[in-house]
């Protein structure tokens, strides 16, 4: 019984890791901010974001980010995504 346990927490991880915590869903183009949140890019970080400062401000830590280029993609979590499904 033990080892179904164990299975049944690193399942419940792997989850937590793969879902975005704005939409609580499974992320959907994940993006990392500077300060190392991920969250989807649409809709969760593009309705976060500031046009006229051009930044928008984590909604879990709360720092404020200018917006780059184009902001890291987090292909570790798109791993975990695809082994889920």
């Amino acid at each position: 019984m033990p080892f179904a346990v164990a299975a049944s927490n690193k399942s419940k991880q792997m989850e937590r890791l793969a879902t975005c915590p704005i939409c609580l869903e499974k992320f959907r183009i994940p993006k990392v901010l500077p300060c190392m949140h991920t969250f989807c890019l649409t809709p969760c970080l593009t309705n976060l974001v500031d046009p006229r400062a051009r930044s928008l401000r984590c909604p879990e830590c709360r720092r404020e980010h200018q917006i780059p280029a184009g902001l890291s993609e987090r292909f570790f979590y798109i791993d975990i995504i695809k082994k889920i499904l």
